[in-house]
């Protein structure tokens, strides 16, 4: 069954910089771009890593616990920077979607998610 399209009941219009959903926007391509020099980061890492290897060194040998962060500490970064936008997202459009009149079935319809988690997103 093909989804149904989003039917925009009312236009509410904010003045710049009170968009909440382009404010979201905004701040999950800082997260963006954050991840992206931490994943630059990592390759380079794995790189340097896998040379070593294969030049026979031990990971004893390789693995500076001095050399912070830790390759797992930017890995946790990196999601916790996508989970903290993800969030922050997915609740803008949440109440920018209930403030155009659709209802909360129809928003976890759009979503993919329950009733109840759209009460939870419209609370956050």
């Amino acid at each position: 069954m093909p989804a149904q399209p989003v039917r925009r009941r009312a236009r509410t219009r904010r003045p710049a910089g009170q968009d909440h959903v382009l404010d979201a926007f905004d701040a999950l391509l800082e997260a963006l771009k954050s991840n992206d020099a931490a994943a630059r980061e990592l390759a380079r890492r794995a790189r340097i890593l896998r040379t070593a290897r294969a030049a026979g060194l031990a990971y004893a040998e390789i693995v500076a616990v001095d050399d912070r962060p830790l390759e797992i500490e930017l890995l946790r970064g990196m999601q916790e920077r996508l989970n903290h936008a993800g969030r922050r997202l997915r609740a803008a459009e949440a109440r920018a979607l209930r403030e155009e009149g659709l209802t909360l079935d129809r928003i976890a319809e759009v979503f993919g998610v329950s009733r109840q988690r759209v009460i939870a997103l419209l609370r956050e």
